[in-house]
């Protein structure tokens, strides 16, 4: 999306130097989202359910692993 580590990580209402390296360890797949900024990501991501094939009671978020989640990020970038 364009966004760098710092404007994401302001976006999911970190501040400061913390920004950059929450989102880095995000991304290194050393810390997981948490639940409660899961719903922004995938807002400020443009990520859906539909994107992973899931609809109806099975929620992305539900099932989703700081690995397995920006593994695949990454993989589709």
């Amino acid at each position: 999306k364009g966004l760098s580590r710092k404007e994401l990580g302001k976006i999911l209402g970190y501040k400061g130097d913390s920004a950059v390296q929450v989102v880095a360890r995000y991304e290194a797949g050393r810390a997981g989202v948490p639940k409660a900024k899961m719903d922004k990501l995938l807002e400020v991501l443009d990520i859906k359910n539909e994107d992973f094939g899931l609809s109806g009671s099975k929620s992305l978020k539900s099932f989703i692993t700081a690995g397995s989640f920006l593994g695949r990020i990454q993989k589709i970038d």
